[in-house]
């Protein structure tokens, strides 16, 4: 399966490179049918550290899936 990561203003820590690498692998495992992962991990407002996106796109033999999720700390 081809794993793609894209960090948008932003890099990457290998510790976080790691964490999203061992969560993708383990939903491999419970499907064969997803043939790519698109990864893109945002910062929406650069100068906070409060506002951040992730996209995640899936290719799989039955189409193509897609997740965002906003996260803001309170």
């Amino acid at each position: 399966m081809n794993i793609q990561i894209n960090s948008v203003n932003f890099s990457i820590a290998g510790k976080l490179n790691f964490l999203i690498q061992k969560k993708i692998q383990k939903l491999v495992s419970i499907t064969n049918n997803l043939i790519s992962a698109e990864i893109y991990l945002k910062v929406d407002k650069p100068r906070s550290y409060k506002n951040k996106i992730v996209e995640i796109k899936f290719h799989s033999d039955l189409g193509v899936f897609f997740a965002k999720k906003k996260y803001k700390f309170i």
